[in-house]
C-alpha cells in the first residue's frame, strides 16, 4: 500500500515527464519547420542563379558568381554543423494539367 505522499510523487514525476516530452516534441516539429522552410529558400535560389547563368550582362554574372559562392558555403556549413544524413524524402507528385 502506498502513502499519499508517494502518489504525489509519482503524479508529479509522470507529468513532468510527459511536459519534458512534450516541449522535445514542439522542439522537433519547428526544427523541422524551419529546416523545411530553409530547404525551399535554397531551392528559390538556386532557380533564381539558373536564370542568371543564361544572362549575358556583366552586371548580372557577378551576382550570379557572388549568389553561388554564398550557396556552396552555406551548403559546406551546413555539413559541418549538421548530423548524419537525413534519409531522403519521397517528393509528393505534382498535379499538371
Amino acid at each position: 500500500m502506498t502513502t499519499d505522499d508517494e502518489q504525489y510523487n509519482y503524479k508529479r514525476f509522470s507529468i513532468s515527464d510527459i511536459s519534458e516530452k512534450t516541449k522535445a516534441r514542439n522542439s522537433d516539429t519547428e526544427f523541422n519547420s524551419t529546416i523545411q522552410a530553409l530547404t525551399q529558400e535554397r531551392q528559390e535560389l538556386m532557380s533564381a542563379i539558373r536564370s542568371l547563368e543564361k544572362t549575358t550582362n556583366p552586371v548580372q554574372e557577378e551576382i550570379c558568381k557572388v549568389l553561388q559562392t554564398a550557396l556552396l558555403t552555406a551548403s559546406l556549413e551546413d555539413k559541418h554543423t549538421a548530423g548524419p544524413e537525413p534519409k531522403s524524402q519521397p517528393k509528393s507528385p505534382t498535379n499538371r494539367g
